[in-house]
């Protein structure tokens, strides 16, 4: 939660936009830093804001994923 808030967004709008978004997308993206993510994208409908964010597994196996950061894609 902390690093949403600090890119100025709420956990509302990381939930509308990468649960409530039927449009979102996800991927598997490879980072030499980082090794291999999920990343999903998603659009808030309140506010119509675009987000990004990387997700942590809390139960990969059932598809349960948290956002570990999130932040806004500028237009």
């Amino acid at each position: 939660m902390t690093k949403i808030a600090a890119h100025q967004l709420t956990i509302n709008e990381v939930y509308q936009a990468l649960v409530l978004d039927t449009d979102r997308e996800a991927a598997w993206v490879e980072d030499d830093e980082h090794g291999r993510r999920l990343i999903a994208i998603g659009t808030c409908e309140f506010d119509n804001k675009k987000i990004i964010a990387y997700l942590d597994p809390v139960n990969e196996a059932e598809g349960i994923w948290r956002p570990r950061t999130a932040w806004r894609l500028e237009k």
